[in-house]
């Protein structure tokens, strides 16, 4: 007996409501949006553009506000899977519900290329990318109302994101450890990351002239959301940057990190730190370097406000993500402030 997974019986709804679409005579239009409506009568009636028409009026309208170009890719990615999935001339008006849960399901199930299935937080970012473009849709009067109004994102796993601990950057650090010029930048650009907490493009294009050598400050020019800003590292930190890139022989225009082929790529720094997990069996990568900075400076004090502006988060929804506690810090905090314990010793003290 075949297996009846949820994607099939889904799908099976998408399919009778495909199959009404076409019974009831719709016909799809071929019209581009630009001419969204025309006049018959002197009457304007609205005409039905497809998922794909829409689609390429939606990323116009990215285009002309100035997106950043990741933001559109990450759109043109989630409504291309939906359009490979319903077809690029199926009718945005004609699309429901249970389309919506068919393809959502289907997405699930699916294994990827490496064999696996999509992680969950990828799943979660195509569907909120998808209500996005639906809102705008209805916004602009494409549709009377999105599709997913009624559809809940799928449920995110709440595990910890792991972090590095102090004896595992011990163990990096003695591993960039070196006289030579390649080590020395290494050590500048792993040391860069876990004091600043900058993202892996932001340090990629990064320059000699946006580190300020007498304060620390760090320039990071149009990070995420096209923003500048501020960022710092610590003395160890500077001394290690600078002594780098006398060593380097670097000017102010240069790129901050060069390799033997010239400036250092997200891929080359991305290779870095894959060589330096395999030295050190220690698993390292851009982000858990920016994890870690944000965990430990949590921990060592810092209130959440400022490092929200150091990391460049737009809210602290997004930082609390990294800032989940250990059960380590949350055995000493209660050691520290347990309500009962504290009425003991002051009973005891008096």
């Amino acid at each position: 007996m075949t297996e009846v997974t949820a994607s099939t019986v889904l799908m099976e709804e998408a399919n009778l409501n495909l199959e009404r679409r076409q019974s009831d005579g719709s016909q799809e239009n071929d019209m581009p949006i630009q001419r969204f409506h025309k006049r018959i009568s002197g009457q304007k009636t609205p005409l039905m553009p497809s998922l794909d028409d829409a689609l390429q009026d939606f990323l116009l309208h990215h285009k002309s506000k100035g997106s950043d170009p990741k933001t559109s890719y990450m759109f043109k990615y989630a409504v291309g899977k939906l359009i490979a999935f319903l077809g690029a001339e199926t009718p945005l008006a004609e699309i429901a519900a249970s389309d919506m849960r068919a393809f959502l399901a289907t997405v699930q199930d699916t294994p990827t290329r490496n064999g696996k299935r999509m992680k969950v937080q990828a799943v979660h970012t195509i569907f909120v990318k998808l209500r996005t473009f639906f809102r705008w849709c209805e916004s602009e009067e494409y549709i009377e109302v999105s599709p997913m109004k009624r559809l809940s994102p799928p449920r995110l796993d709440k595990a910890l994101l792991p972090a590095l601990e102090p004896n595992d950057i011990a163990v990096l650090d003695r591993a960039l450890q070196g006289n030579d010029l390649e080590s020395l930048r290494n050590r500048a650009l792993v040391y860069t990351m876990l004091d600043s907490g900058i993202r892996l493009a932001e340090s990629a294009s990064l320059k000699v002239s946006d580190l300020d050598q007498d304060t620390g400050a760090l320039l990071i020019r149009l990070g995420k959301g096209r923003k500048d800003r501020i960022t710092r590292v610590g003395s160890t930190t500077l001394c290690t940057l600078v002594r780098y890139i006398r060593a380097a022989g670097l000017d102010a225009d240069d790129p901050l990190w060069i390799g033997k082929r010239g400036a250092l790529t997200r891929h080359g720094i991305r290779s870095l730190f894959e060589k330096l997990s395999k030295e050190t069996g220690v698993h390292v990568h851009a982000h858990r370097a920016r994890r870690t900075t944000a965990l430990q400076m949590l921990r060592n004090g810092a209130d959440i406000y400022s490092l929200q502006h150091l990391m460049g988060h737009s809210d602290l929804a997004t930082l609390k993500k990294y800032l989940a506690q250990t059960e380590q810090d949350v055995a000493e905090v209660h050691k520290r402030c347990g309500v009962v314990d504290h009425l003991t010793k002051r009973a005891r003290s008096r």
